[in-house]
């Protein structure tokens, strides 16, 4: 350094910044304005319910979607595995949303149906007919908007899918 040069190491001023800051500092809370928190949560919890309200509705497009990619899958089509895997992203989703809204039967069924997926190699009529009757469980649990965990009928019959999967599998 110069004979003259100041070391900035030195310098203990306060930077622009820190005066900027100062500058800009207003004592009103930036929330001001704002609705209130609890009229925000409020709002939240409304659109909530109706999420919730709607959600057989459009599931029920989603397993539509999810009938016809398993129409598509047959074991003689070339493209049987990739509408496995577009049936899969339905089921994946489903599996999320089930207990989102209120159907953790949903979610254990689609549950079961995404584990059975994964580990299908081929497709086979009795990998059709185990899918096709997940999707029948799904639909009837959307059409009767049974939410919950559907008691004991709810437990029976996915109980009765989870061992049919559980029995293919340990097959292969």
């Amino acid at each position: 350094m110069g004979k003259n040069a100041k070391d900035p190491s030195e310098d203990t001023a306060p930077s622009e910044s820190v005066d900027d800051d100062i500058a800009s500092f207003s004592p009103i809370p930036s929330f001001v304005g704002r609705p209130e928190k609890s009229e925000r949560v409020a709002s939240a919890e409304a659109a909530i319910r109706k999420m919730t309200e709607d959600f057989p509705v459009w599931a029920l497009e989603d397993i539509g979607k999810l009938d016809a990619h398993l129409r598509e899958a047959t074991p003689t089509s070339g493209n049987g595995k990739a509408a496995l895997s577009e049936a899969f992203k339905i089921v994946h989703d489903m599996r999320g949303q089930g207990g989102s809204f209120g159907y953790p039967l949903i979610t254990r069924i689609s549950g079961s149906f995404c584990r059975f997926l994964e580990a299908v190699e081929d497709v086979t009529p009795q990998v059709l007919a185990i899918s096709n009757a997940h999707a029948k469980a799904l639909r009837t649990i959307l059409e009767n908007r049974i939410s919950g965990n559907g008691g004991d009928m709810g437990d029976k019959i996915a109980s009765g899918l989870e061992n049919a999967t559980a029995k293919y599998l340990a097959n292969q």
